[in-house]
């Protein structure tokens, strides 16, 4: 991943920390044409399993941070341990995450920073 100017990778790495976060990337917000190929070639091939939903657009919309918000400049990714019924000996508030970063990131309804918190 390549930083995006204005981050200030500190801070995020600080925040990401405290929430238990083990890996932090940040990267500009540009569309992936080549992972967007793999994806499509995943999904033809029939390598996805039952995850039905990573067909039609999944790969179109997964690659390219615009077609969420055509305003973003940065993808900021974390990374914590997932040990299926382990998960509750680092993280007793499956929310707390979610929670910390919204308040971070401010408002989804609201003007400035926004961004969505995947787990899986």
């Amino acid at each position: 991943m390549t930083d995006a100017p204005g981050v200030d990778r500190q801070r995020l790495a600080a925040m990401a920390a405290a929430h238990g976060l083990e890996l932090l990337g940040v990267a500009r917000a540009d569309s992936q044409p080549e992972d967007r190929r793999r994806m499509e070639r995943a999904v033809a091939e029939g390598r996805m399993g039952r995850m039905g939903w990573m067909g039609g657009t999944r790969p179109e919309v997964a690659t390219d941070p615009a077609r969420l918000d055509p305003e973003a400049r940065s993808v900021i990714v974390v990374a914590a341990p997932y040990v299926g019924e382990e998960r509750g000996t680092w993280d007793p508030e499956p929310d707390a995450v979610r929670s910390a970063l919204l308040k971070a990131l401010g408002s989804l309804d609201g003007p400035g920073p926004r961004g969505r918190v995947a787990r899986y």
